[in-house]
């Protein structure tokens, strides 16, 4: 009986393992059989998280997990729904039909305009948020679509395909996500590998200025020079000498990219002379061409300057502000421009540094503002000045109305403190935080990008106005308070979608605030992927990043990218890929 037993036994044992066999995971794909259309049905019904767990499987799981359509929802629900729940008086269609969520075609535009600005996708889809498979039937409901074709999801990777308002909805998603958590790649260039410290401050100073992922610096050693941060190569260099030979010390920097999609970006530069000429950068060819050179200006040294074809605004040290017009038709691309005459002029007497020009295009018209700072009786406050250019044709004059908002005055120095005013001098202009006393009050930087205000104080915070413009009223809103950073803030730059960096001084602080979130006393500090920055930082020991200087930020869709500088005069671009 025993030697029976312990036979079943071993044979019930068997039996076991031999089940487990049969429920291994089997070699084969078994969604190798099922149709792409009934896969992506399925994925619409799942999270971020599957979807990124799925695309791992095969090839095929991740060409349909990685379907625009589909993330196009989940970037909808994360990041358009709850601000647009935030709007006062706003309604989806789904709440006022009773349902139980919002509808995805409710935040369309708002959608757009965060992920693609020129894209005319809508975001329809079910009331339940779920995502129909785009067939031959959905699809020929599109104005865009082609007629009735075999189904096929869209493979990011095939860009031949895609139509001009294409917008890879997961890349969005995966930028978003990145800005919001801080997470970025880091890489770094060196612009002035020189050691120049013994050079004088102003004439070794490196502007620079970035868009789209082109970075414009310009300096007296190395001339006018343009980058491409993606592959942190330089793209083109020239001379912003004279006609006569004469270095003269580029003081001032701005960018014109109307025509970025056609390859082209225009620079402006203003000169410690009080002369400014325009640069065209043709990226396709590689090439910097002078377009025009003022030939002297009695304004003095300008320490602000901003061009959006044909307007052009200067700011000069002494108070003086131009507003000019390139009147002629737009050049070719090798043509010089014609030579400008003067709009409008003005000189202030009661404003001081800091001050910031602003150029923006609109529809049928342009607006140029003026943003400064001045003292007041009980502290400082900040003012807007608008100049609304609207065209009237080359025959006649372009109609120009003013208008002037400012904020209430702010005290920063105690009543005891008797007011003054601030000497102006040609060292300090350009340099607010070498002249800033602790005892006087007042920003050391503005930035503007409307209808966002933001500037920087000595007291380690930012504050941030919000500035409204219609055509019966202007206005700048009450001061937000933005708390975060830990030491002195270097600079800061903000964007027109609501979006601000800041960094600090010494070390390697950088934040990122939304503006148009609901918690704005809190921001994100930015933290490159562990292992990373070592790939692409080369020869930069760890110990000397707390004795760099933090001389310049700036931001675009992206990243984010900061001039540094060691202690012995080097210069070094480090970008911060959001991608």
């Amino acid at each position: 009986m025993m030697p029976a037993r312990n036979l079943k036994r071993k044979g019930s044992h068997s039996d076991l393992g031999s089940s487990r066999i049969q429920f291994r995971t089997p070699s084969y794909d078994l969604a190798r059989h099922v149709s792409d259309e009934v896969l992506l049905r399925i994925f619409s019904y799942v999270d971020e998280h599957t979807l990124l767990a799925a695309s791992a499987a095969s090839r095929q799981l991740y060409r349909i997990a990685s379907d625009p359509q589909l993330w196009r929802v989940h970037y909808y629900h994360r990041f358009i729904l709850p601000r647009a729940a935030r709007i006062p008086g706003l309604k989806l269609e789904a709440e006022a039909n009773g349902q139980g969520e919002p509808q995805a075609s409710a935040g369309a535009n708002a959608a757009q305009g965060a992920a693609a600005g020129s894209s005319s996708s809508s975001l329809s889809d079910s009331g339940s948020g779920r995502l129909a498979p785009t067939s031959a039937a959905h699809a020929d409901a599109r104005a865009d679509a082609e007629p009735a074709e075999p189904f096929k999801p869209a493979d990011p990777a095939d860009k031949s395909g895609h139509p001009t308002d294409y917008v890879d909805w997961k890349q969005q998603y995966r930028l978003r996500h990145n800005w919001a958590r801080g997470l970025c790649e880091v890489r770094q260039v060196e612009v002035n590998p020189i050691n120049c410290s013994l050079t004088p401050v102003q004439e070794r100073r490196t502007l620079v200025k970035v868009v789209h992922g082109i970075a414009v610096t310009v300096d007296l050693q190395a001339g006018l020079r343009a980058w491409d941060l993606r592959t942190q190569l330089s793209i083109a260099q020239t001379t912003t000498e004279t006609h006569d030979g004469i270095h003269l010390v580029p003081t001032a920097l701005s960018l014109d990219g109307q025509k970025f999609e056609a390859g082209i970006l225009d620079i402006m530069l203003g000169f410690n002379d009080g002369t400014f000429g325009i640069w065209r950068l043709t990226i396709s060819q590689g090439k910097l061409a002078v377009l025009y050179r003022q030939d002297k200006s009695y304004v003095g040294r300008l320490t602000s300057v901003a061009y959006s074809y044909p307007y052009a605004l200067t700011a000069a040290e002494l108070g003086f502000i131009s507003l000019y017009t390139f009147d002629s038709p737009n050049p070719e691309p090798d043509a010089d421009l014609s030579h400008p005459h003067v709009l409008s002029s003005l000189k202030s007497d009661y404003s001081r540094q800091p001050l910031v020009l602003s150029l923006r295009r609109l529809k049928d018209s342009a607006v140029a503002s003026i943003a400064y700072s001045f003292d007041t009786v009980s502290g400082w406050a900040i003012g807007i000045q608008n100049f609304d250019i609207r065209p009237s044709g080359c025959s006649k004059p372009d109609v120009i109305t003013s208008r002037v908002a400012y904020t209430l005055p702010a005290d920063t120095r105690g009543l005891a403190a008797p007011a003054h005013y601030r000497p102006k001098c040609p060292t300090c202009a350009n340099f607010p935080d070498s002249y800033l006393d602790d005892d006087e009050g007042g920003p050391a930087k503005l930035c503007y990008s409307h209808p966002y205000l933001l500037a920087t104080m000595p007291d380690n915070t930012l504050v941030l106005f919000v500035v409204t413009a219609t055509e019966k009223s202007f206005a700048i809103s009450n001061p937000t308070r933005l708390y975060g950073h830990t030491s002195g803030i270097a600079d800061a730059d903000v964007t027109p979608e609501g979006r601000a960096v800041s960094v600090s001084e010494r070390g390697d602080e950088i934040r990122v605030w939304d503006l148009e979130g609901g918690r704005r006393d809190v921001s994100v500090e930015v933290r490159p992927r562990p292992g990373r920055e070592s790939d692409d930082v080369e020869g930069e020991p760890a110990s000397t990043e707390a004795e760099q200087r933090r001389n310049w930020v700036g931001t675009d869709d992206q990243r984010v990218t900061v001039l540094s500088e060691t202690l012995d005069g080097r210069e070094s671009l480090v970008t911060y890929d959001f991608t």
